[in-house]
């Protein structure tokens, strides 16, 4: 599991702000990418399965699927892959479709880690 070491700040509404969780998230995952390769595969499966499922994801429950597709988007600005820039709408497509695929997860695999 990802390790959220950010307490949100307070708001006087009470909510924290898209921009936080979601970057909250994205920075705990690339540090895990760096100390911990396998937790980072598979924290980046857990996200394209709860985005498919359409469920909450465990260490952020408060993210929506697009606050997910928005993560893991994010997490190919490095990648060197030649198809990172159609992840967005596969991720969209098995979301609607409500079925995962092992061509989806063998893409996101190739993505994430080539950088």
């Amino acid at each position: 599991m990802i390790v959220n070491m950010y307490k949100g700040q307070s708001f006087s509404s009470g909510c924290v702000p898209k921009m936080v969780k979601t970057r909250r998230v994205e920075l705990s995952l690339r540090a895990l990418r760096c100390y911990d390769p396998d937790d980072y595969v598979a924290e980046i499966n857990e996200l394209y399965d709860c985005i498919v499922e359409k469920r909450e994801y465990e260490d952020e429950p408060s993210l929506t699927e697009n606050d997910m597709i928005d993560i893991l988007e994010s997490l190919t600005e490095e990648s060197n892959h030649i198809h990172k820039n159609s992840l967005r709408n596969i991720l969209h497509h098995d979301n609607n479709s409500g079925k995962k695929t092992a061509t989806t997860r063998r893409l996101l695999s190739d993505i994430l880690l080539d950088y």
